[in-house]
């Protein structure tokens, strides 16, 4: 998503809330304030959901850069420098003192150039002398930023190693002489392409929840409040294909398993999703057309990566625990630290 579509979804949401407001009339009833409450509620949650993919695809990134030789790319830490404001800004709508909602802030949700290089921001972070600035002394900025905290990044990193080596010959549990199994070898791959396997899932499970939010409003509530009562007698949406658009990129398809009754007509559902809420839907289904994007493009990477991993381990000079260490001591740690908590869990 760019970063003018950020922009644009805080200007429309402002301007939603203001015409939701003003369609309820002069009078304010409890009944009218509730509605106005659910709808800014609604838009929050979708904000909240972009923010949580989001961390996830931070987190991924931090992970693959942990783990990483040094031929390998990292697509993903790739795309936070180039465009670090086009997908992880939040901004946070609360009610004032009239019941109104308004933005409270426009913030990053990650911090970069830290020790950490890229990592997750528990509250979004504003700079306001970086709002006065623009756009290109922000990347100036940010990328000093980042040069710093590579360097910091790569001291702590170095240090690391030196650590994880004296702790590989002070251990028992995977003996430096010991021959490295082939079961051994198929779990590092499993260890180190975990993180992209769980983005994956987090993706699906974001485009099905959004399908299903956008969907639920069009559905009366006589009929979700019927399916709630008695499930056993509604049949659950058995999903549709969801294409995206045309100037997102490629075309790409996505089956689609929305959460909702079977109350539309199958292969209806894209045309419904598009005619709700006109000015607010190119932004929700931008988001949608992005997550399946990332879904392929992290399915390509895992590939890519399986095949990596799979020929390093293969052509790997020796065949002992040791032989591990010395290709790549983070891989070693991992293996270690997840045998020695299967120990613990065999013992309990």
């Amino acid at each position: 998503m760019e970063l003018g579509t950020v922009n644009n979804f805080d200007a429309l949401v402002d301007q939603a809330l203001t015409e939701f407001a003003a369609s309820q009339g002069g009078i304010t009833t409890p009944d009218k304030k509730a509605d106005y409450v659910d709808y800014a509620g609604f838009l929050q949650e979708i904000s909240d959901e972009d923010q949580e993919l989001a961390k996830s695809e931070i987190t991924v990134a931090s992970e693959i850069e942990e783990n990483k030789l040094d031929d390998e790319t990292n697509e993903l830490l790739n795309d936070i420098k180039d465009n670090p404001n086009g997908w992880f800004n939040k901004s946070t709508w609360v009610a004032n003192e009239k019941g109104e909602f308004v933005r409270r802030s426009d913030g990053e949700i990650f911090t970069i150039g830290g020790e950490d290089l890229v990592s997750v921001a528990d509250e979004p972070i504003v700079d306001n002398a970086e709002q006065e600035l623009t756009e290109f002394e922000r990347k100036r900025i940010r990328a000093e930023k980042l040069a710093r905290g590579a360097d910091k990044w790569k001291h702590n990193r170095d240090l690391r190693k030196i650590e994880i080596n004296r702790m590989a010959f002070d251990q028992k549990i995977l003996p430096l002489n010991d021959k490295l199994r082939q079961e051994d070898k198929r779990l590092v791959i499993e260890l180190l392409t975990k993180p992209l396997r769980l983005l994956m899932i987090k993706y699906r499970d974001y485009i099905d929840n959004r399908v299903t939010k956008l969907l639920a409003p069009a559905i009366p509530p006589a009929v979700k409040l019927a399916a709630a009562k008695w499930p056993w007698i509604f049949i659950q949406n058995p999903g549709f294909l969801y294409k995206t658009h045309p100037h997102f990129g490629e075309v790409k398809t996505f089956w689609v398993n929305p959460k909702v009754p079977y109350f539309f007509k199958q292969g209806t559902e894209q045309a419904i999703l598009e005619e709700r809420d006109a000015s607010l839907s190119p932004y929700f289904l931008d988001c949608l057309d992005r997550a399946i994007h990332r879904w392929y493009t992290a399915r390509d990477n895992l590939a890519k990566r399986e095949v990596f991993y799979a020929t390093k381990m293969i052509n790997i000079k020796g065949n002992t625990y040791y032989h591990l260490l010395m290709l790549n001591p983070f891989w070693f740690e991992k293996l270690y630290e997840h045998v020695k908590q299967q120990s613990l869990n065999d013992l309990n």
